[in-house]
């Protein structure tokens, strides 16, 4: 995994990882220090995410919170 600096102030891009795979802890810990370092992620060269995939990769970093709008029945 290789993390670069976007700009002087704010954003890393991410590359060498698969979003649609679990992760293993060490490279949890080693993003979760990149988003307090650069505040926000940009994962380039990603295969198209399912719902499910998207849900599954949040999971990695805490629990899921679903809007309200989503969790409303029709």
């Amino acid at each position: 995994m290789k993390v670069e600096r976007i700009t002087s102030r704010i954003g890393g891009r991410v590359t060498g990882i698969d979003a649609s795979k679990p992760l293993d802890a060490r490279t949890i810990a080693a993003l979760r220090d990149a988003l307090s370092r650069h505040e926000v992620l940009f994962f380039a060269d990603q295969p198209m995410l399912s719902g499910e995939q998207q849900r599954d990769f949040a999971a990695q970093f805490g629990e899921n919170e679903i809007p309200p709008k989503l969790t409303r029945e029709s």
